[in-house]
């Protein structure tokens, strides 16, 4: 089955929603509220994986974090990926993060970081 991997938009809004709703995250429940704009990968209308990509200085709770980074650079983030557990360990997530950079070039980006957190947001 074909994958497509797409920035996340209006219209993939209840197929994303449902990739949250279908995973319990018992590893870190706050993660399931975590709505946030990135890419998406669609496999026959369902939402399969997700990265969270975007402005670094969108990221007003990881302001703190990223001081030493960012400064007056134009800079790109990716900070969470989730992939459907029947969907993991096939590329997924390289194809995403892929889709992420691509993405930051075409916008005019200085750099991308990546900054994994393992705390409560």
């Amino acid at each position: 089955m074909s994958i497509e991997i797409r920035a996340l938009g209006p219209a993939d809004a209840e197929r994303f929603a449902g990739l949250f709703d279908a995973m319990a995250f018992e590893h870190a429940r706050e993660w399931k509220t975590c709505y946030c704009h990135g890419y998406v990968a669609i496999e026959e209308d369902r939402c399969v994986g997700w990265v969270n990509a975007g402005d670094a200085l969108d990221y007003v709770r990881l302001h703190d974090d990223l001081k030493g980074y960012v400064g007056n650079a134009k800079i790109g983030l990716t900070i969470c990926f989730v992939i459907e557990p029947t969907h993991r360990n096939r590329g997924l997530a390289r194809k995403l993060l892929q889709a992420a950079i691509d993405g930051f070039r075409a916008q005019g980006y200085d750099a991308a970081i990546a900054l994994p957190v393992d705390r409560p947001m």
